[in-house]
């Protein structure tokens, strides 16, 4: 670990929750020193042991959000997925919001983060197999972590959606990660719903209205008072998606 932040830029500050100056694939340039950095960082994700805890699953994220920038190999990210997906329950939000570092729509590395949730089923899916259907999944260990993870996915969900590129299969994908158990209560991700519909929404009302503006009012138009404007709308039909768009946009403030 300590060679890990010695020598490979930005490690030290994600693992010790530092803020700065953001690290970007430009931080690596494409020389000897970068070829390096990939051999010391696959080298170190092979010595480092198996182990548990927070400290150390913040460590496997920052080599993992390094990994993806020196673009090491698939083998190599598997493997940091993998150990972060065992021990999924320990890791916060901020550590998961991992950015694309290639020339991509998304803003959010959505597959890594899959993957690691995946990687999390799978070693928990043994226990949930193992009880009934009328068992009550408090008495199980692992009703714990799924909890923490469930409420996780949750608010993960809801802090993507602002990415208007983001594909409604993603949500879907990742909502139902999860079996239903995990989920007391649905209310983490009506709210993460809830926020996506009305982004949706909002992008939708606003290219509607830039068309209205641009095809169907005259040049005219603007030079008229603003109860004239408010009975041509009302004339032809837009005053319903006027009255939605001025609720919707009350509500992005709120939000």
């Amino acid at each position: 670990m300590y060679i890990g932040k010695k020598y490979l830029p930005g490690l030290g500050r994600w693992h010790g929750g530092q803020i700065g100056e953001a690290i970007t694939v430009t931080s690596f340039s494409a020389t000897r020193a970068t070829s390096d950095q990939k051999v010391l960082l696959e080298s170190i994700e092979r010595l480092v042991p198996q182990e548990n805890g927070k400290s150390f699953c913040c460590f496997l994220l920052g080599l993992l959000r390094v990994a993806l920038i020196l673009g090491v190999t698939r083998t190599c990210q598997d493997c940091l997925e993998r150990r972060i997906g065992m021990q999924l329950e320990l890791v916060t939000l901020d550590s998961l919001l991992i950015p694309t570092y290639t020339n991509s729509d998304s803003l959010y590395n959505i597959r890594c983060v899959e993957s690691i949730f995946n990687h999390f089923i799978s070693s928990k899916q043994m226990a949930i197999s193992f009880f009934p259907s009328s068992f009550d999944l408090e008495m199980s260990p692992s009703s714990g972590p799924l909890r923490k993870v469930a409420k996780l996915i949750d608010i993960y969900i809801a802090e993507i959606v602002a990415d208007e590129n983001l594909k409604p299969e993603k949500i879907h994908s990742l909502g139902d990660a999860l079996p239903e158990c995990s989920r007391s209560l649905h209310d983490g991700l009506y709210r993460a719903l809830d926020i996506y519909f009305k982004m949706q929404l909002r992008t939708a009302l606003v290219g509607c209205l830039h068309v209205m503006d641009a095809e169907n009012v005259p040049t005219s138009l603007a030079s008229r008072p603003a109860e004239m404007i408010d009975q041509i709308v009302q004339r032809d039909g837009w005053v319903a998606i006027v009255g939605e768009n001025q609720v919707l946009k009350v509500n992005m403030e709120k939000i």
